[in-house]
Protein backbone atom coordinates (compact mmCIF):
# COMPACT_ATOMS: atom_id res chain seq x y z
CA UNK A 1 0.00 0.00 0.00
CA UNK A 2 1.39 3.27 -0.78
CA UNK A 3 -0.15 5.50 1.73
CA UNK A 4 1.87 7.03 4.57
CA UNK A 5 1.55 4.65 8.20
CA UNK A 6 -0.31 7.62 9.63
CA UNK A 7 -3.17 7.42 6.91
CA UNK A 8 -3.58 4.16 6.32
CA UNK A 9 -6.25 1.77 9.17
CA UNK A 10 -4.48 -1.44 10.85
CA UNK A 11 -7.88 -3.28 11.09
CA UNK A 12 -8.10 -6.44 9.69
CA UNK A 13 -9.24 -7.54 6.16
CA UNK A 14 -11.60 -7.19 5.24
CA UNK A 15 -13.09 -4.81 7.49
CA UNK A 16 -10.36 -2.10 6.72
CA UNK A 17 -11.91 -1.92 3.16
CA UNK A 18 -15.42 -1.99 4.63
CA UNK A 19 -14.72 1.31 6.75
CA UNK A 20 -13.05 3.08 3.55
CA UNK A 21 -16.59 2.27 2.00
CA UNK A 22 -18.67 2.75 4.71
CA UNK A 23 -16.73 6.37 5.31
CA UNK A 24 -16.79 7.04 1.49
CA UNK A 25 -20.00 6.02 1.23
CA UNK A 26 -21.64 8.22 4.09
CA UNK A 27 -19.70 11.27 2.85
CA UNK A 28 -21.27 11.13 -0.80
CA UNK A 29 -24.68 10.52 0.75
CA UNK A 30 -24.58 13.53 3.15
CA UNK A 31 -22.66 16.19 0.68
CA UNK A 32 -24.40 18.52 -1.75
CA UNK A 33 -23.57 17.53 -5.79
CA UNK A 34 -20.86 20.61 -5.74
CA UNK A 35 -19.22 19.09 -2.63
CA UNK A 36 -19.11 15.69 -3.77
CA UNK A 37 -17.23 16.98 -7.25
CA UNK A 38 -15.11 18.88 -4.99
CA UNK A 39 -14.40 16.04 -2.65
CA UNK A 40 -13.36 13.63 -5.26
CA UNK A 41 -10.72 16.22 -6.96
CA UNK A 42 -9.37 16.14 -3.50
CA UNK A 43 -9.38 12.59 -3.08
CA UNK A 44 -7.59 12.27 -7.23
CA UNK A 45 -5.13 14.85 -5.81
CA UNK A 46 -4.09 13.46 -2.78
CA UNK A 47 -3.61 9.93 -4.63
CA UNK A 48 -1.84 11.89 -6.84
CA UNK A 49 1.03 12.29 -4.02
CA UNK A 50 1.94 8.59 -4.38
CA UNK A 51 2.49 7.91 -7.61
CA UNK A 52 5.62 7.53 -8.84
CA UNK A 53 4.19 7.96 -12.39
CA UNK A 54 6.07 10.72 -14.49
CA UNK A 55 4.35 14.19 -15.24
CA UNK A 56 1.45 13.91 -17.43
CA UNK A 57 0.85 15.06 -21.14
CA UNK A 58 -1.96 16.89 -22.11
CA UNK A 59 -3.49 15.88 -25.54
CA UNK A 60 -2.50 18.50 -27.89
CA UNK A 61 -6.47 18.59 -30.03
CA UNK A 62 -8.77 21.14 -30.65
CA UNK A 63 -11.90 17.95 -29.94
CA UNK A 64 -10.01 15.60 -27.81
CA UNK A 65 -9.58 16.79 -23.45
CA UNK A 66 -7.23 14.52 -21.63
CA UNK A 67 -4.02 13.61 -20.79
CA UNK A 68 -1.20 10.86 -22.15
CA UNK A 69 0.44 8.32 -19.67
CA UNK A 70 3.20 6.74 -21.06
CA UNK A 71 5.64 8.46 -23.41
CA UNK A 72 5.97 6.45 -26.77
CA UNK A 73 6.49 7.72 -29.67
CA UNK A 74 2.78 9.33 -31.37
CA UNK A 75 2.40 7.51 -34.57
CA UNK A 76 1.27 4.69 -36.69
CA UNK A 77 3.02 1.80 -34.77
CA UNK A 78 1.25 3.06 -31.41
CA UNK A 79 -0.90 0.93 -29.33
CA UNK A 80 -3.23 3.05 -27.41
CA UNK A 81 -5.99 2.05 -24.60
CA UNK A 82 -8.35 4.80 -24.31
CA UNK A 83 -9.77 5.23 -20.96
CA UNK A 84 -12.97 7.13 -19.33
CA UNK A 85 -12.91 7.75 -16.18
CA UNK A 86 -16.19 7.01 -13.57
CA UNK A 87 -18.04 9.56 -12.02
CA UNK A 88 -21.89 8.78 -12.46
CA UNK A 89 -21.34 11.02 -15.83
CA UNK A 90 -21.54 14.17 -13.35
CA UNK A 91 -17.83 14.12 -11.95
CA UNK A 92 -14.17 12.87 -12.22
CA UNK A 93 -11.34 13.12 -13.82
CA UNK A 94 -8.27 11.80 -16.31
CA UNK A 95 -5.73 11.74 -13.61
CA UNK A 96 -7.61 9.83 -11.25
CA UNK A 97 -5.93 6.74 -11.14
CA UNK A 98 -2.09 7.35 -12.15
CA UNK A 99 -0.88 4.78 -9.75
CA UNK A 100 -3.02 1.65 -11.96
CA UNK A 101 -2.51 3.53 -15.19
CA UNK A 102 1.68 3.88 -14.92
CA UNK A 103 1.03 0.14 -13.73
CA UNK A 104 -0.44 -0.64 -17.19
CA UNK A 105 1.98 0.83 -19.19
CA UNK A 106 5.33 -0.62 -17.61
CA UNK A 107 3.77 -3.93 -17.69
CA UNK A 108 2.95 -3.75 -21.44
CA UNK A 109 5.59 -2.05 -22.00
CA UNK A 110 7.87 -4.27 -20.64
CA UNK A 111 6.64 -6.74 -23.34
CA UNK A 112 8.14 -4.90 -26.20
CA UNK A 113 4.98 -3.02 -27.26
CA UNK A 114 4.99 0.81 -27.83
CA UNK A 115 2.23 1.78 -25.62
CA UNK A 116 0.05 4.83 -24.28
CA UNK A 117 -2.70 5.53 -22.10
CA UNK A 118 -5.37 8.65 -23.73
CA UNK A 119 -7.67 9.44 -20.10
CA UNK A 120 -10.25 10.83 -22.06
CA UNK A 121 -11.53 13.76 -20.16
CA UNK A 122 -14.86 13.89 -21.62
CA UNK A 123 -17.81 16.33 -20.95
CA UNK A 124 -19.68 16.21 -17.83
CA UNK A 125 -23.42 16.46 -16.85
CA UNK A 126 -25.71 18.20 -15.70
CA UNK A 127 -23.83 20.57 -18.22
CA UNK A 128 -23.11 18.69 -21.10
CA UNK A 129 -25.89 15.55 -20.96
CA UNK A 130 -26.23 13.00 -22.92
CA UNK A 131 -25.07 12.11 -25.56
CA UNK A 132 -22.23 14.46 -25.23
CA UNK A 133 -19.94 12.15 -23.65
CA UNK A 134 -20.43 9.48 -26.25
CA UNK A 135 -19.42 12.25 -29.12
CA UNK A 136 -16.33 13.09 -27.13
CA UNK A 137 -15.36 9.62 -27.29
CA UNK A 138 -16.18 9.12 -30.80
CA UNK A 139 -13.84 12.15 -31.63
CA UNK A 140 -11.13 10.96 -29.38
CA UNK A 141 -11.03 7.37 -31.11
CA UNK A 142 -11.07 8.87 -34.78
CA UNK A 143 -8.27 11.36 -33.58
CA UNK A 144 -6.02 7.82 -32.75
CA UNK A 145 -7.37 6.41 -35.97
CA UNK A 146 -7.40 9.32 -38.63
CA UNK A 147 -4.46 11.33 -36.86
CA UNK A 148 -2.38 9.80 -34.96
CA UNK A 149 -2.37 6.92 -37.56
CA UNK A 150 -2.83 3.60 -35.08
CA UNK A 151 -4.84 0.71 -35.99
CA UNK A 152 -8.43 0.53 -34.64
CA UNK A 153 -7.06 -3.36 -33.61
CA UNK A 154 -4.57 -1.78 -31.93
CA UNK A 155 -6.62 0.28 -29.50
CA UNK A 156 -8.38 -0.95 -26.76
CA UNK A 157 -11.04 0.76 -24.66
CA UNK A 158 -11.33 0.78 -21.24
CA UNK A 159 -13.39 2.76 -18.09
CA UNK A 160 -15.05 2.15 -15.32
CA UNK A 161 -17.96 2.77 -13.38
CA UNK A 162 -19.96 5.77 -15.80
CA UNK A 163 -16.98 4.80 -17.89
CA UNK A 164 -17.24 1.61 -18.33
CA UNK A 165 -20.67 2.08 -19.59
CA UNK A 166 -19.54 4.81 -21.99
CA UNK A 167 -16.73 2.16 -23.26
CA UNK A 168 -19.16 -0.42 -23.91
CA UNK A 169 -21.92 2.74 -25.51
CA UNK A 170 -19.29 3.83 -27.59
CA UNK A 171 -18.75 0.12 -28.71
CA UNK A 172 -22.35 0.27 -29.55
CA UNK A 173 -22.20 3.77 -31.37
CA UNK A 174 -19.15 3.20 -33.42
CA UNK A 175 -21.46 0.09 -34.66
CA UNK A 176 -24.24 2.65 -35.33
CA UNK A 177 -21.56 4.67 -37.33
CA UNK A 178 -20.21 1.49 -39.06
CA UNK A 179 -16.80 2.47 -38.07
CA UNK A 180 -13.98 -0.39 -37.34
CA UNK A 181 -13.99 -1.48 -33.94
CA UNK A 182 -11.44 -1.45 -31.73
CA UNK A 183 -9.33 -4.88 -30.26
CA UNK A 184 -10.87 -4.82 -27.23
CA UNK A 185 -12.72 -3.46 -24.36
CA UNK A 186 -12.17 -3.31 -20.61
CA UNK A 187 -15.46 -3.06 -18.50
CA UNK A 188 -14.43 -2.18 -14.67
CA UNK A 189 -17.57 -2.48 -12.57
CA UNK A 190 -19.46 -1.04 -15.35
CA UNK A 191 -22.69 0.81 -14.98
CA UNK A 192 -24.91 -0.25 -17.96
CA UNK A 193 -28.41 -0.30 -16.19
CA UNK A 194 -30.01 3.80 -15.89
CA UNK A 195 -33.51 2.42 -16.61
CA UNK A 196 -34.26 2.11 -12.96
CA UNK A 197 -36.78 5.06 -11.71
CA UNK A 198 -37.19 4.24 -8.14
CA UNK A 199 -35.85 1.51 -5.33
CA UNK A 200 -38.14 -0.89 -5.90
CA UNK A 201 -36.87 -1.91 -9.85
CA UNK A 202 -33.20 -2.46 -8.44
CA UNK A 203 -31.78 -5.89 -8.67
CA UNK A 204 -31.39 -7.57 -5.37
CA UNK A 205 -27.77 -6.39 -5.63
CA UNK A 206 -28.69 -3.06 -4.85
CA UNK A 207 -30.16 -4.00 -1.54
CA UNK A 208 -27.56 -6.81 -0.37
CA UNK A 209 -24.90 -5.18 -0.80
CA UNK A 210 -25.75 -1.50 0.26
CA UNK A 211 -23.61 -1.60 3.14
CA UNK A 212 -20.60 -2.99 2.01
CA UNK A 213 -19.86 -0.87 -1.23
CA UNK A 214 -18.92 2.70 -1.55
CA UNK A 215 -21.37 3.81 -4.08
CA UNK A 216 -24.80 4.76 -2.04
CA UNK A 217 -27.47 3.75 -4.44
CA UNK A 218 -29.71 6.87 -2.88
CA UNK A 219 -27.54 8.80 -5.22
CA UNK A 220 -28.28 6.66 -8.56
CA UNK A 221 -31.68 8.36 -9.09
CA UNK A 222 -30.22 12.19 -9.48
CA UNK A 223 -27.38 10.72 -11.57
CA UNK A 224 -29.46 9.12 -13.90
CA UNK A 225 -31.62 12.71 -14.14
CA UNK A 226 -28.65 14.85 -14.87
CA UNK A 227 -27.63 12.55 -17.62
CA UNK A 228 -30.22 11.31 -19.10
CA UNK A 229 -32.33 14.55 -18.90
CA UNK A 230 -35.52 13.79 -20.86
CA UNK A 231 -34.02 11.27 -23.01
CA UNK A 232 -35.25 7.84 -22.85
CA UNK A 233 -33.84 5.77 -20.60
CA UNK A 234 -33.75 2.22 -22.04
CA UNK A 235 -31.99 3.72 -25.35
CA UNK A 236 -28.72 1.05 -25.58
CA UNK A 237 -26.80 4.42 -25.58
CA UNK A 238 -27.62 5.28 -22.33
CA UNK A 239 -28.45 1.51 -20.93
CA UNK A 240 -25.96 -0.06 -22.90
CA UNK A 241 -27.17 -3.33 -21.57
CA UNK A 242 -30.35 -3.29 -23.89
CA UNK A 243 -27.84 -3.48 -26.53
CA UNK A 244 -27.03 -5.46 -29.46
CA UNK A 245 -23.46 -7.21 -28.98
CA UNK A 246 -23.21 -8.76 -32.36
CA UNK A 247 -20.25 -8.38 -33.59
CA UNK A 248 -18.50 -6.83 -31.06
CA UNK A 249 -14.92 -7.48 -29.85
CA UNK A 250 -13.45 -9.33 -27.02
CA UNK A 251 -14.38 -7.87 -23.83
CA UNK A 252 -12.63 -8.19 -20.20
CA UNK A 253 -15.49 -7.64 -17.61
CA UNK A 254 -14.51 -7.03 -13.80
CA UNK A 255 -16.73 -6.95 -10.63
CA UNK A 256 -16.85 -7.07 -7.04
CA UNK A 257 -18.95 -9.49 -5.14
CA UNK A 258 -19.84 -6.72 -2.98
CA UNK A 259 -21.12 -3.82 -4.87
CA UNK A 260 -24.45 -2.69 -5.59
CA UNK A 261 -24.03 -3.53 -9.76
CA UNK A 262 -22.76 -6.93 -9.59
CA UNK A 263 -26.07 -7.98 -10.81
CA UNK A 264 -25.87 -5.87 -13.82
CA UNK A 265 -22.37 -6.98 -14.52
CA UNK A 266 -23.58 -10.90 -14.28
CA UNK A 267 -26.21 -10.13 -16.47
CA UNK A 268 -23.92 -7.98 -18.98
CA UNK A 269 -21.46 -11.22 -18.84
CA UNK A 270 -24.19 -13.30 -19.80
CA UNK A 271 -25.56 -11.49 -22.36
CA UNK A 272 -22.77 -10.76 -24.09
CA UNK A 273 -21.67 -14.45 -24.46
CA UNK A 274 -25.05 -15.31 -25.73
CA UNK A 275 -24.34 -12.97 -28.51
CA UNK A 276 -21.17 -14.63 -29.52
CA UNK A 277 -18.96 -12.36 -27.92
CA UNK A 278 -15.85 -13.60 -26.60
CA UNK A 279 -15.64 -12.36 -22.80
CA UNK A 280 -12.93 -12.87 -20.04
CA UNK A 281 -14.33 -12.23 -16.83
CA UNK A 282 -12.78 -11.27 -13.33
CA UNK A 283 -15.13 -11.51 -10.49
CA UNK A 284 -13.43 -10.61 -6.68
CA UNK A 285 -16.44 -12.00 -4.57
CA UNK A 286 -15.04 -10.05 -1.63
CA UNK A 287 -14.13 -6.64 -3.09
CA UNK A 288 -16.46 -3.44 -4.02
CA UNK A 289 -17.31 -1.55 -6.80
CA UNK A 290 -13.94 -0.39 -8.62
CA UNK A 291 -11.45 -1.72 -6.72
CA UNK A 292 -9.04 -2.46 -8.97
CA UNK A 293 -7.98 1.13 -9.69
CA UNK A 294 -7.94 2.25 -6.52
CA UNK A 295 -4.23 -0.07 -5.21
CA UNK A 296 -3.36 2.56 -3.07
CA UNK A 297 -6.78 1.28 -0.78
CA UNK A 298 -7.49 -2.57 -1.94
CA UNK A 299 -3.37 -3.73 -2.00
CA UNK A 300 -2.74 -7.00 -3.20
CA UNK A 301 -6.19 -7.20 -4.39
CA UNK A 302 -6.14 -4.63 -7.06
CA UNK A 303 -2.38 -5.07 -7.79
CA UNK A 304 -3.38 -9.26 -9.42
CA UNK A 305 -6.50 -7.75 -11.11
CA UNK A 306 -4.47 -4.97 -12.26
CA UNK A 307 -1.91 -7.44 -13.72
CA UNK A 308 -4.39 -9.95 -15.32
CA UNK A 309 -6.04 -6.99 -17.14
CA UNK A 310 -2.37 -5.98 -18.45
CA UNK A 311 -1.84 -9.44 -19.69
CA UNK A 312 -5.31 -9.61 -21.12
CA UNK A 313 -4.39 -6.30 -23.29
CA UNK A 314 -1.11 -7.96 -24.13
CA UNK A 315 -3.21 -10.68 -25.59
CA UNK A 316 -5.35 -8.76 -27.60
CA UNK A 317 -2.36 -7.07 -29.12
CA UNK A 318 -0.28 -9.86 -29.85
CA UNK A 319 -3.22 -11.57 -31.57
CA UNK A 320 -4.08 -8.32 -33.89
CA UNK A 321 -3.09 -8.74 -37.21
CA UNK A 322 -0.93 -5.42 -37.07
CA UNK A 323 0.63 -6.79 -33.69
CA UNK A 324 2.40 -3.64 -32.71
CA UNK A 325 5.51 -5.26 -31.85
CA UNK A 326 9.05 -2.65 -31.22
CA UNK A 327 10.97 -3.60 -34.40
Amino acid sequence: MFLPSFCRPKFVYPFRHDLFCALFRHGFFEMTFDQSRIALARVAQFLALFSKSRPLEPVKHSSVRGVWYGDAELNGNLNVMLYAHGGGYSMGASHMYKLAHQRWVDQIKSQGFPFRILSLDYSLAPEQPFPAAINDGVNAYKYLVDEIGVSPDKIVFAGDSAGGGLSLALLLRLKQLNLPMPGGAILISPWVNLRHKDFSTYPDSYHKNALTDAIPMEIMPEMIQRYAQGHNRDDPLISPILGDYHGLPPLCIIGGGREILIDDIVALIERARNAGVEVHQIINPVMPHVYCVMPEFFDSDANTTLDEIGNWVINVLRTSPKTGLGT
